[in-house]
């Protein structure tokens, strides 16, 4: 049997080829390949564990284990992504056993000595859905030479994003010193929300972070809820920033604040992913009045607060990926069909967060809430509320209600399919389920209008436990349907519930495109924009 012309590449080149595939996909593909036959096996054998993901706790304590007995198979790890949730039925009083312990365990036995990226994603559940949270965020703690092992035993790292790491209030500033750390080329730092830190330790941070400023390309932050002001980030410089991720930070809207963050986007033009806080506060990134088509010129992924996507609207069409947060009943529609007359025929990707229903008073009033009643028929009519109705207490109420306009509306969707026609995903999220039937009846048509359409995301039943044989049943039922319906639909996930994996049915066709089957899969985030993100949901940071 000949040899495959694929198998006899050089190994250097299989090697450099396999970097370029979608980091979440990248072990499964490389370990099918493996397994095709002899020739694929010695060229993909070996990469099998240049890249690590793992999903789960369980995962996590038998490969830290291994590691600590296998140096061979530590010397072959060159990426490792951790991602635990820290269970309580994994710590011990005496002394916590769990997947963090074990990884510091391994790195201080020198059992990575390769390793370039470390990626390590702690407790992906809302803070009140962590069992214990106290003990929880005890459990994330690192310890204060964390940065001096990892440059003493990780020499070659250049990669590296903690995701849900915790802190206390005891003054401790060891994992806020960066000496020692340098020419990192992703950096990030995100701690639970529920963490808590001294005034100090984020000043000691910032005060080290500008060792690294000028061999960075990604940079993630989230620091404790203590001082989030952003003057602190905004007033840094990275000549060759490239991706940016903000959280737990608050911008204010005062002149200053604007002004310090409209310098701090004109100095950075290499930006091509930015995601910036959802915060519950008012505050804002961007001065509406000096975006102009100079800023920001390779933009191609973007997550946003709706106050920031409306005030980029000039360079909007250069995205590939646009997530808005906080949208309020019209306004994406509105965005894409009245500010954008053109809309995004480039947009690949779409991610709408919508508040829950808001009191009639706020949605009337004019700031901030632009565009939020406003509605287009499927013949392009235009309608706007009477603003003499507004205006009156006894009528204002009525007349928000007839601009009320849902997510799985026929009002909302046909004119996003007008301002967004070439979607290759779409999600939609709203925090209150969309019964998956009567989802179909009203949205199939609409969506078979998005004719690249290959991923459909939206809130359905409050669990994600396909085991359960009546809800996976329905949700089967209506993934199918919309399939024959979307001819290049291939995946259908409910993001109703935060818990990862979230239930996704897979949709597999015949050479003609017609479904043969839908299967039961894990289901995760959106992946354009998240390629190099191995866990793409909408909480884990990518490096």
């Amino acid at each position: 049997m000949a040899v495959p012309p694929f198998a006899t590449l050089h190994r250097e080149l299989f090697s450099l080829i396999a970097s370029h595939l979608p980091l979440r996909s990248a072990p499964p593909t490389l370990l099918a390949l493996a397994l095709t036959n002899h020739a694929y096996y010695n060229v993909a054998h070996p990469l099998l564990f240049s890249r690590v993901i793992l999903r789960n706790e369980k995962d996590a304590m038998s490969f830290t284990d291994i590691l600590r007995t296998d140096p061979s198979l530590g010397n072959s790890v060159q990426e490792l992504y951790v991602k635990s949730q820290l269970l309580v039925s994994t710590r011990d009083s005496d002394g916590p056993v769990d997947a963090v312990t074990n990884l510091i365990k391994a790195i201080q036995a020198n059992s990575l000595p390769n390793v370039r990226t470390l990626g390590l994603y702690l407790h992906n559940l809302p803070w009140w859905k962590v069992e214990e949270p106290d003990s929880a965020v005890r459990s994330c703690q690192l310890p204060d030479d964390f940065w001096k092992t990892l440059h003493s035993k990780c020499t070659r790292l250049k990669n590296v994003v903690l995701s849900g790491i915790g802190d206390n209030d005891e003054g401790r500033v060891g994992i806020y010193d960066l000496d020692g750390v340098q020419d990192f080329t992703s950096f990030g730092l995100i701690f639970q929300r529920w963490s808590y830190a001294t005034r100090d330790c984020p000043k000691n941070f910032f005060e080290s972070l500008h060792l690294l400023a000028s061999t960075l390309h990604s940079l993630v932050l989230g620091l404790p809820y203590i001082d989030p002001d952003s003057q602190s980030v905004m007033a840094l410089r990275f000549p060759q920033l490239r991706s940016l991720t903000l959280e737990n930070f608050e911008n204010g809207t005062e002149e200053a604040s604007l002004s310090q963050s409209m310098d701090f986007w004109r100095a950075h033009p290499l930006l091509e992913y930015l995601k910036l806080p959802y915060p519950p506060l008012c505050s804002q990134w961007f001065e509406k009045s000096e975006v102009d088509l100079e800023i920001l010129p390779n933009l191609k992924h973007l997550q946003a607060p709706f106050s920031d996507v409306y005030a980029l609207a000039p360079i909007l069409h250069r995205l590939s990926s646009l997530t808005i947060d906080g949208s309020i009943n019209a306004q994406v529609p509105y965005l894409l069909r009245s500010v954008i007359p053109m809309g995004l025929p480039n947009l690949k990707s779409l991610d709408i967060r919508q508040q829950p229903d808001a009191d009639p008073d706020w949605i009337s009033e004019p700031d901030g809430n632009e565009g939020a009643l406003w509605y287009e028929t499927e013949d392009g009519t235009i309608h706007e509320p009477d603003k003499a109705k507004l205006a009156n207490p006894r009528k204002i109420k009525s007349e928000v209600r007839r601009f009320f306009l849902p997510l799985d509306s026929e009002h909302y969707m046909h004119s996003i399919v007008k301002g967004a026609p070439n979607l290759e995903e779409i999600s939609l999220h709203t925090l209150v389920g969309m019964n998956p039937s009567l989802f179909l009846d009203t949205m199939g048509h609409q969506l078979a209008k998005f004719e690249k359409l290959e991923r459909l995301y939206y809130p359905a039943l409050r669990q994600n436990d396909t085991s359960d044989e009546k809800t996976w049943t329905l949700f089967q039922k209506v993934a199918r349907d919309f399939a024959k319906d979307c001819k290049r639909l291939t995946l259908v996930t409910d993001v109703l519930v935060p818990q990862m994996p979230y239930m996704a049915a897979k949709i597999r066709r015949g050479a003609g495109g017609e479904v043969e089957e839908v299967v039961a899969v894990e289901g995760y985030g959106m992946l354009i924009g998240n390629e190099g993100n191995p866990f793409p949901t909408y909480y884990a940071p990518k490096i």
